[in-house]
């Protein structure tokens, strides 16, 4: 199963500080984008939006646009100064059940969490939205947006592996150890390809203006 973070700039709005409020061009943009995703059969099981007017306004009007009725929360962790890291781990705390999040926030933070993620900054004009879909461990009991998460439980398990192995070989004659080894060692192998890659699926919608 893949868990979904959904992330969206807000709309062209009229200038940068708190109570700055969409432009007429920036709602119905987001309006278009909604109706789109709702055609798509799209549905957030979480809205998390930054506390800033204009965040605040983008993220009810795309809720309309795709009928949703999912609960939304104001994160002030979303402002666009916070650290992805921080932002992150905001997100999965706010919403640790939910398999598709809808993040309404701003730049810089957007293009860093990306970076974050997947190592690449994909360009978030207003209104873009970018999907970023993850797999769900759910024997884990938790997302791993980093992959060095991943990464270092599968070299724990592979060291583990192969001092059991040792221990194992000092218990018995020296002539069984490659029927030991061997398994261990492809038990160790097989641990490491739980690690996997992100897919990041832009909108197409078509590109708002600068604000």
């Amino acid at each position: 199963m893949l868990r979904v973070l959904a992330l969206l700039r807000h709309g062209l709005a009229s200038g940068q500080d708190a109570d700055a409020r969409l432009q007429p061009e920036g709602e119905a943009y987001l309006r278009r984008l909604g109706a789109k995703l709702e055609r798509e059969g799209w549905r957030p099981d979480a809205i998390l939006a930054s506390p800033l007017l204009r965040a605040q306004d983008s993220a009810a009007i795309v809720a309309a646009a795709v009928g949703t009725e999912a609960p939304r929360q104001s994160l002030p962790s979303l402002l666009p100064e916070t650290d992805p890291e921080v932002a992150l781990e905001a997100v999965v705390a706010a919403a640790p059940l939910a398999n598709c999040i809808l993040v309404v926030a701003h730049m810089p933070l957007l293009g860093r969490m990306t970076q974050e993620l997947i190592g690449d900054d994909p360009g978030f004009s207003p209104g873009t939205l970018v999907e970023i879909a993850r797999p769900w461990f759910d024997d884990l009991g938790k997302w791993g947006w980093h992959d060095w998460d991943f990464v270092t439980m599968s070299r724990w398990l592979t060291v583990t592996g192969v001092v059991v192995a040792l221990v194992l070989l000092v218990a018995i004659s020296f002539s069984d150890w490659v029927e030991l080894l061997f398994p261990a060692w492809i038990l160790a192998l097989s641990i490491d390809i739980l690690v996997a890659s992100p897919k990041v699926s832009p909108d197409s919608t078509g590109t708002a203006p600068q604000s």
